[in-house]
């Protein structure tokens, strides 16, 4: 049976290993895609450098980190846990919706109807304005929700 750990470095970046790997000790690192940086969805350089960052795994030796990480864990958002499922061949896990709280279900209720910004979902559930905010990036972590940075909204996945 192989089993996945997980561990978060200082500076918030999410390693995985896994547990018995066929190539050794190997981790997964996240490494910054620093090609993409200031670039469109087309990849053309656009000089916008206030777009996401993004990252792409590599495999490593686990010396790499020695020192670094202080303790290895299970508790990390399902949409990052996906991602490092995928890169070691793994199945994704699906998100539930079962037991939100009352304001994560009214939340994901009204972006079942379609996109919505957040003024317009702190409106619709009568909070002021970046209230909704909170339970939205607990929803994203559930990997319930996304924000479209097309749309500027977010969406259910």
């Amino acid at each position: 049976m192989r089993r996945l750990t997980f561990a978060v470095m200082e500076d918030g970046l999410v390693l995985s290993r896994l547990i018995p790997a066929e190539d050794g000790l190997c981790i997964a690192f996240p490494v910054l895609d620093y090609d993409g940086i200031g670039k469109d969805e087309a990849g053309n350089f656009s000089g916008d450098f206030t777009g996401p960052l993004t990252y792409n795994l590599e495999k490593m030796g686990i010396e790499a980190i020695y020192g670094l990480v202080s303790h290895w864990t299970k508790k990390i958002p399902l949409a990052i846990k996906n991602e490092h499922r995928t890169f070691w061949g793994m199945k994704p896990f699906t998100p539930s919706r079962r037991n939100l709280p009352p304001k994560q279900a009214e939340i994901l209720a009204l972006l079942d109807a379609g996109p919505k910004t957040e003024p317009e979902l702190a409106a619709a559930t009568n909070r002021r304005a970046r209230r909704a905010h909170p339970l939205l990036l607990t929803l994203e972590s559930k990997g319930l929700v996304r924000f479209d940075y097309d749309l500027l909204k977010w969406r259910t996945v």
